[in-house]
């Protein structure tokens, strides 16, 4: 999970969802506040260059990669990643806001794609 925490209250906000993602067993990467120093913070970047570059890492050792993100400065990645003949299928929701839901360049750039929208909207009490 590639997160970039910019200030001490997204960290807050976030913390939940970062502990059950390391209990989980994922490896949650991204840069800290105290990381990014004193001045102008950029709003999204680092984490996207760093996952890019471990994408391109790992796909000489797959055949597919599941994209679970939504970022269209994610499509050269994922050109990228088809162009060095590794499928990608982009994990999201699709009857969601515009505004937090993946960009249909991603979308089309992509192999395939999976819509989690009933699993969001599913009644999730008897689970």
């Amino acid at each position: 999970y590639y997160k970039d925490m910019r200030d001490e209250a997204e960290r807050d906000r976030q913390s939940g969802l970062l502990r059950r993602l390391s209990a989980g067993g994922f490896e949650v990467r991204g840069d800290a506040p105290e990381d990014f120093g004193p001045g102008p913070k950029e709003r999204y970047g680092t984490n996207l260059v760093e996952m890019a570059v471990d994408a391109m890492t790992i796909a000489r050792d797959v055949d597919h990669v599941i994209l679970v993100a939504g970022d269209r400065k994610l499509v050269p990645l994922v050109r990228a990643l088809r162009a060095a003949g590794v499928g990608v299928t982009v994990a999201t929701a699709l009857d969601v806001p515009v505004a937090i839901r993946s960009a249909d360049t991603l979308l089309a750039a992509a192999d395939d794609h999976i819509d989690f929208t009933r699993h969001l909207l599913s009644d999730t009490s008897s689970n």
